[in-house]
């Protein structure tokens, strides 16, 4: 085994070695009260488009009086929770169940906002006070990300579904370098009809319990600076033409 070879046998037995005894995933579970939790829905139903919900204990999502119902949630600062260097795994909110209505089976799907809105002000029309969206309902390439945050989820509105909605990226955390922590937008697929689900919102008035649940999961990145030896990557070799180990010569 020649000289190289030994080089990068050594570094890789490092990594996998660190691998396995730092890499270790963590999850975080929280449920948001109402001081903390931030989400409301919003309702194109008429004569509901410019009133805010942001203290309303239930999250609508489908249609009503063939009005659009969608909702928003954002996923408060954790703080210390998740390092700041941490590499998100996997986030997922599960809302609890109140009630469904309908008669057919439609497709939840949630997408990512960039809007900052605000939870007290946000309407059908307004994301916050004297801020419109750019489409009525939010749901514009301007308000938000048009591709899908999570995978669709398929929703029986004649029953009782808890409603998960997951993404393998750190998209709802807010930490990944091209979103902001705006957090998401709910909505069916078809909304049309009378056809529409109710979970419970972080203002919720049946228990702590059946808030919505913030699950994230995490791993703690490998360092692997001043584990490798200097000596090993100030000595990196090259080939020569004929096959021989070279020495690159470090003249500092």
């Amino acid at each position: 085994m020649d000289k190289l070879t030994t080089i990068i046998l050594t570094i890789l037995s490092i990594f996998i070695l660190g691998f396995i005894s730092h890499g270790q995933s963590i999850t975080v579970t929280w449920q948001p009260d109402s001081t903390d939790g931030i989400d409301s829905h919003i309702s194109g139903t008429g004569g509901e488009t410019t009133t805010n919900y942001g203290t309303f204990a239930e999250l609508f999502v489908g249609s009503w009086q063939d009005g659009t119902q969608r909702s928003l949630f954002k996923i408060p600062a954790l703080g210390d929770s998740i390092p700041a260097d941490a590499v998100i795994i996997s986030s997922k909110i599960i809302f609890v169940t109140d009630t469904e209505q309908g008669s057919v089976t439609d497709t939840v799907v949630s997408y990512i906002l960039k809007r900052d809105w605000v939870e007290l002000e946000v309407t059908q029309e307004i994301y916050s006070t004297g801020n419109s969206w750019s489409t009525a309902g939010a749901f514009d390439g301007n308000d938000i990300y048009l591709t899908p945050a999570d995978t669709t989820i398929g929703i029986d509105w004649t029953g009782t579904d808890t409603l998960d909605i997951t993404t393998t990226t750190s998209l709802l955390v807010g930490v990944d370098s091209v979103y902001k922590n705006y957090g998401i937008l709910i909505k069916a697929i078809s909304e049309s009809g009378n056809n529409y689900g109710r979970w419970e919102s972080s203002h919720t008035l049946s228990g702590a319990s059946n808030r919505p649940i913030i699950l994230i999961t995490y791993m703690i990145p490998i360092r692997l600076t001043g584990i490798i030896p200097k000596v090993l990557i100030g000595t990196m070799q090259s080939k020569n033409p004929n096959g021989t180990i070279k020495p690159k010569v470090d003249n500092r």
